[in-house]
């Protein structure tokens, strides 16, 4: 079946991917892989309804079913590419992959106004598996990766060449909070107690560093219902807001 490329369904493929595999792949080569596994990822999460109706058991599945055929497209690369490269740049393309339907996910439930219990859960479980999937895909060492990583590099010169490369070619947009994190904090959201969400804020500060005041206000609106202690957090969203004004 032939892969509709079209241009809404085929994002750039981010410098940095490319950069890296220029030393061991021809460049065109591997450049088209990539774009093909891109737009072939886009374009399924196109095909993901809207969320809104999550609780409707069709769009439930339908949702499940394509978040898993992209989740099994990512398995597979990940047969081909584990033995093949260092694990710090494994890692990164990834980690690069499964961006994609963690950012599509996180604009949509942070696009809802209103999510019910219901609504919740069903979300909640969607991003979990994508969560577990990353976990499975990607090493827990990706962190340390770089300090272990020598040997590799050793053993494949064109990587250590390219490297002063990667710097200037980086794309921008790799200097915004990380997707995965900012993915496992709305998951939080969606499962946790206001008063636990509450304590994390106060003693955390993951979700101010990834999450912008205005969206983690948005997203408390929307699943917890207006009292007292829903309030009282969205005072704290509304100081460290004006905090960040002044500085």
């Amino acid at each position: 079946m032939r892969l509709d490329c079209r241009r809404r369904f085929s994002p750039p493929c981010p410098q940095w991917i490319l950069c890296r595999f220029s030393a061991i792949w021809d460049k065109k080569t591997f450049q088209t892989q990539l774009q093909q596994q891109h737009a072939y990822v886009t374009s399924i999460l196109d095909q993901i309804p809207d969320l809104s109706s999550i609780t409707e058991e069709s769009t439930f599945q339908e949702s499940e079913r394509l978040i898993k055929q992209i989740l099994l497209t990512v398995r597979n690369l990940r047969a081909a590419f584990i033995d093949v490269l260092p694990e710090r740049l494994y890692a990164e393309v990834m980690d690069g992959l499964l961006d994609l339907p963690m950012q599509n996910l996180l604009d949509r439930v942070l696009s809802l106004r209103d999510i019910g219990i219901d609504e919740c859960n069903q979300l909640h479980h969607l991003m979990q598996t994508v969560i577990d999937a990353r976990n499975s895909v990607v090493p827990q060492a990706y962190t340390t990766a770089a300090a272990g990583e020598s040997d590799s590099s050793k053993q494949q010169d064109g990587f250590v060449m390219i490297e002063a490369e990667i710097a200037a070619d980086t794309d921008s947009s790799q200097s915004s909070p990380r997707v995965a994190e900012r993915f496992r904090l709305v998951a939080s959201v969606l499962s946790d107690s206001l008063a636990s969400i509450t304590d994390a804020y106060r003693n955390d500060r993951s979700y101010q560093t990834h999450l912008r005041p205005a969206e983690f206000a948005g997203l408390v609106r929307a699943v917890f219902e207006d009292n007292s202690k829903r309030r009282a957090l969205l005072d704290l969203i509304a100081q460290e807001q004006q905090q960040q004004y002044k500085r």
